[in-house]
């Protein structure tokens, strides 16, 4: 019996209290039967050529002439004008998952409430890491209050700054820099947050810039705790190969 409740709580707390957050910050779109977009038809409406535009790349023979990636047709005939702009490729994937089902802005819906969905996902597992004995109830609480802010919220009209989800893993591992002995963290630590900082470049290249900021200052404060603790030995640790070949 009281795993069932687990479990229910579980569910409650990990895909039941997103959706609902989700459903009320996109119920707008949602009640107008996904007719209208929020916030404005600037960048909604940009990014959703950008998607599709990687989607339908990707999907055909032209994946083979990365030239045509890189050189949509507006502002033709200059060359290249993606490469000054949000590529998305990294949302394209999600976006993908949805596109051979829905039409362009269906698929542009799903991907933007998945975002929300994973974003919530990732921070809450990263708290749930850092402090495993707080309360579920506050956890969820916490994470809301991180994912659904109107800080957050007000990205809508800039949807190319929603993908938040990278940055789940690389707090849980800067929190372990900071607070763990030194020695545990290893080298095959070290790829595999350098790898979670590509990844996180790769789908959200703003978040890319604060997170890396981030990650140098707990370096900085791990680096200064080895030296006064004249702790200079680097272990290989665990799935270094592995890690190494992620990076």
């Amino acid at each position: 019996m009281k795993q069932r409740i687990g479990a229910a709580k579980s569910f409650v707390h990990w895909l039941i209290v997103p959706f609902i957050a989700t459903s009320m910050l996109l119920w707008p779109t949602y009640s107008s039967g996904l007719k209208t977009l929020q916030t404005d038809p600037g960048d909604t409406l940009l990014n959703a050529y950008f998607l599709e535009h990687a989607f339908q790349h990707l999907t055909s023979s032209n994946i083979f002439n990365p030239g045509q990636f890189w050189s949509p047709s507006f502002f033709w005939p200059v060359n290249n004008t993606l490469t000054w702009s949000d590529h998305l490729l990294g949302q394209s994937i999600i976006y993908g998952i949805f596109r051979p089902f829905f039409n362009p802005i269906n698929a542009y819906v799903c991907w933007v409430s998945t975002t929300l969905i994973l974003n919530y996902i990732s921070i809450r597992k990263s708290l749930t890491k850092i402090s495993p004995k707080t309360k579920d109830i506050w956890v969820s609480i916490s994470t809301l209050v991180t994912t659904f802010s109107p800080a957050i919220a007000i990205q809508l009209g800039h949807p190319q700054l929603l993908s938040l989800f990278i940055i789940g893993p690389i707090l849980y591992e800067c929190h372990r820099l900071i607070t763990e002995e030194t020695e545990n963290f290893t080298l095959s630590n070290w790829a595999y947050l350098s790898c979670l900082l590509l990844i996180n470049g790769f789908f959200n290249i703003y978040t890319f810039v604060y997170a890396c900021y981030g990650v140098i200052i707990c370096s900085a404060i791990h680096i200064f705790k080895r030296i006064i603790n004249r702790s200079m030995r680097l272990r290989f640790g665990n799935y270094l190969t592995l890690n190494t070949g992620y990076l």
